[in-house]
């Protein structure tokens, strides 16, 4: 009796050992097929190649910064800045600057820069690394201003209104891509941002007084909303100065803005000795400045580096880089190592108009017979209207600089331009400005705009054993992007499968 008991419970336990053994061969199957690497999913562009990896690893790769001191041929200006609290607390804006005769917007910049070798200022190796779009250099080669009657009241061409809607148009996409990209107004991204939460982006604004430059209002306001979300996809706060009574209240009414932490009220009465336009830069300094000095601020404690643009530039950096871009900010680690502070610069590219932004105006305006489509996507309800009779027709559609053909001209020339599109990631593609075994920019070598042409100008010696046409390319992010030129010598070095023929082989770390 004992020895059947012995079988039975012998026969049970190999059964549940079977069992055991059979559960545990398929959870670890189960494990390894929901951690097993799967292929990856490309997001890319379609004109990026699968064959190649080239494009993704040259982005995925920091390749370091140089040295660009003020007073050297190095571009060192780009109206805009990083740098830390204490670098700015060590240059400190006194009476005397507020007063100088030659202060423009430009001096903010070259007042926190110092003077040639007072601070170490440097620039990414790899452009979109850490750069900067202009977007009223568009507006300005438009020659929006002249669509507009010498009165000041609205023009009376419907050519010139057809091509500021359009260009309006694509500013709006622009901004509702940044809304969706950083997370609108709410603190999603702020988790991830490093250094970037103790970072305040901060910019003066100036738009309702006499004297606001080469933009119209519209644009103007549309260019202060792409400026601060593309900020606040990388840094916390955001900060806006003014000095116009109406541009305050503007501001802090809030109304069709982006969330602004704070606005800087720069009083004319109090805070300015000089009440020009020209220098609510420098004042925006001098109000951070104050800001960080007085304790009981909100920003005493809160914020420890500070980064400084105009109302008009979009802010593109990798986030995967975006913590090394503070390095040259932070003190050295080294005992009995003296070291310079040093400051941030971004590239600074131009956004420019291309011919095929306005191709619809060409089939609508081109065709005298064109009345429907004018009158459906233009809204001109005049069937009398006469293209050639508009007061703008001449600068959009004559070739000839004789015929009053000004924007034409800047629409053929970088219409011809090759155009390298990225992901507006920056996950692909780089823009270098250092070739192979260079530590700095050889400025005696290649000139100090070499490469910064609209026309097929020969532009110099490029180490190469023949002259060559200049290697000019342009440089879109995203599918809603302008064209961009890349200044300075950039060589566009989006990889597709083999190099361009003036694309660098290498990004060079400094």
């Amino acid at each position: 009796m004992l020895h059947k008991c012995f079988l039975l419970l012998l026969c049970i336990l190999v059964v549940v050992t079977i069992v055991i053994m059979y559960r545990g061969h398929m959870l670890a199957l189960n494990i390894e097929e929901q951690y097993e690497p799967r292929e990856e999913v490309s997001f890319k562009p379609k004109f990026v190649k699968k064959k190649t990896n080239l494009m993704s690893s040259t982005a995925r790769q920091f390749h370091g910064m140089y040295p660009c001191q003020v007073g050297t041929p190095c571009p060192s200006y780009s109206a805009g800045f990083l740098t830390s609290r204490d670098q700015l607390l060590s240059n400190p804006v006194t009476e005397f600057h507020m007063k100088r005769k030659n202060t423009n917007m430009e001096t903010a910049s070259y007042f926190a820069m110092g003077g040639r070798g007072k601070y170490d200022v440097w620039r990414t190796v790899d452009a979109l690394d850490f750069a900067v779009e202009h977007l009223s250099m568009y507006e300005r080669m438009l020659h929006s201003q002249r669509m507009r009657r010498k009165d000041g009241l609205e023009s009376d061409s419907p050519i010139g209104d057809a091509v500021y809607a359009i260009f309006l148009e694509r500013l709006r996409l622009y901004e509702q891509r940044l809304r969706h990209k950083c997370a609108g107004d709410t603190n999603q991204k702020k988790k991830a941002l490093g250094y970037g939460k103790r970072t305040v982006g901060v910019m003066p604004y100036y738009a309702a007084g006499a004297g606001s430059g080469h933009t119209r209002s519209e644009s103007k306001a549309l260019y202060l909303n792409i400026t601060i979300r593309s900020i606040r996809c990388h840094f916390a706060a955001i900060a806006v100065s003014c000095l116009h009574p109406l541009d305050r209240q503007y501001l802090t009414r809030g109304q069709g803005l982006p969330h602004i932490d704070h606005v800087l009220w720069i009083d004319p009465e109090k805070d300015l000795i000089v009440n020009k336009p020209p220098f609510l830069g420098i004042s925006t300094v001098r109000a951070v400045q104050q800001q960080w000095m007085n304790i009981s601020s909100p920003w005493t404690g809160k914020y420890d580096f500070f980064y400084y643009t105009e109302a008009d530039q979009v802010l593109h950096l990798r986030a995967h880089h975006r913590d090394k871009l503070f390095q040259p900010l932070l003190p050295s680690l080294e005992k009995n190592k003296q070291t310079k502070l040093g400051v941030l610069t971004p590239h600074r590219l131009n956004a420019v108009p291309r011919s095929d932004d306005y191709l619809e105006l060409q089939e609508a305006f081109l065709n005298p017979d064109a009345t429907d489509l004018r009158s459906t996507r233009f809204n001109i309800q005049n069937v009398h209207y006469k293209p050639k009779n508009d007061p703008y027709y001449a600068n959009m559609f004559e070739d000839s600089i004789r015929k009053g053909g000004w924007v034409r001209r800047e629409l053929n020339g970088y219409g011809s331009k090759r155009l390298t599109r990225v992901d507006d990631d920056l996950n692909s593609g780089s823009c270098c400005y250092l070739r192979k075994g260079e530590t700095e920019y050889p400025y005696q070598q290649r000139g100090k705009s070499g490469g910064v042409r609209l026309d097929d100008i020969i532009s110099g010696e490029f180490g190469e054993t023949e002259a060559r046409p200049s290697p000019v390319e342009l440089l879109a992010i995203g599918d809603h992007g302008f064209g961009i030129l890349a200044a300075l010598c950039c060589h566009i070095c989006a990889r597709r499968g083999r190099l361009g023929r003036h694309c660098d082989n290498y990004c060079q770390p400094a």
